[in-house]
């Protein structure tokens, strides 16, 4: 089996296995959301030994010919000496902290340098701070003190000064504890890593649009883009939100005022468990109909959850995927 040597220690690996599993097993966490190779989060280095090929196919020649590769995509055919990407950051002070559900927050960040996005895309957010008394986490970078976790921008570039992101509390996440406890209007953070699909430029003549609890992000600034002048090419939009309990649906009032002045825009929520069952038959009958041609399915939220709704999807599918 491979060895990888990493942050001054070995480890074994498997050629069965993606890279980036085997240091989470160790509790080595590196920046990560899709793992599928889609958010080039877990964008790392390879110092000595060769990686495989298809672990560097969607990188550009430069990042290729410097040895970089994703971790995701990475199975290890031989011993390999790695390391975090270099990054280049962009310094930021948090401007603004609103709670948007119990357990979702939204932070605005001033970036000192301008940022070019576009709905769907994310950034890495990185900070040397810690909740007091915290073991070794989930979302720890391999630097001891330092915290990292990409987000998706629900902010548009056009409309917004500063960018906002929104961070879930999620149980033995420290980034996430940090994020909730720990953070002031005032503070200074780091921004990196600008990365994911363009999903406005995506759109098609039909969209099926499913976000998870809590997972709306990258959609607010994608519809209001989408409906920010009467000129907009008409473009079919349905919205599902899914959320465990109607407490948790936030964004409502941009929503509601696009269902109100868009005929081409329709909402619906699935609540709780009866909901899923909806959810289901209607991904059951999505693409089935000869009445919807041109149709994609654009789903945003954790990994199970796009696992489990997309089994049976004829339609095209677009991924935001959340870590």
């Amino acid at each position: 089996m491979p060895l990888i040597t990493f942050a001054g220690r070995t480890y074994q690996a498997s050629s069965q296995r993606p890279l980036l599993e085997t240091l989470l097993s160790h509790r080595l966490t590196v920046p990560h959301s899709c793992r599928s190779g889609y958010c080039h989060s877990c964008l790392m280095k390879v110092e000595k030994g060769k990686v495989p090929a298809c672990s560097q196919q969607s990188l550009n020649i430069d990042k290729v010919q410097q040895g970089y590769f994703l971790a995701c995509l990475c199975r290890p055919e031989q011993d390999m000496e790695i390391s975090l990407a270099k990054r280049d950051t962009v310094p930021g002070i948090i401007t603004g902290k609103t709670r948007l559900t119990s357990t979702l927050i939204a932070l605005d960040i001033a970036p000192r340098h301008p940022v070019d996005y576009q709905p769907g895309q994310l950034i890495t957010l990185w900070t040397t701070d810690s909740p007091p008394s915290a073991s070794q986490p989930s979302g720890r970078s391999n630097n001891s003190n330092e915290l990292a976790r990409p987000c998706y921008l629900a902010s548009l570039a056009e409309q917004d000064k500063p960018l906002t992101v929104h961070i879930q509390r999620r149980a033995n996440d420290q980034f996430s504890q940090w994020a909730h406890d720990c953070t002031q209007i005032g503070q200074k953070i780091s921004i990196s890593d600008v990365r994911g699909t363009k999903i406005y430029q995506n759109l098609s003549s039909n969209n099926l649009i499913v976000v998870q609890d809590g997972c709306l992000a990258p959609i607010l600034p994608l519809l209001r883009k989408l409906y920010a002048s009467s000129a907009t090419t008409r473009k079919s939009v349905q919205l599902i939100l899914q959320v465990d309990h109607k407490d948790n649906l936030y964004g409502m009032t941009l929503i509601n005022r696009l269902a109100q002045q868009q005929p081409d825009f329709t909402v619906q929520v699935c609540c709780g468990l009866q909901g899923k069952k909806q959810l289901e038959t209607i991904l059951g009958k999505s693409g089935s109909s000869s009445e919807l041609p041109d149709s994609r399915l654009i789903i945003s939220g954790y990994q199970d959850f796009i696992k489990q709704y997309t089994q049976q999807v004829q339609m095209d599918i677009l991924l935001l995927p959340y870590s």
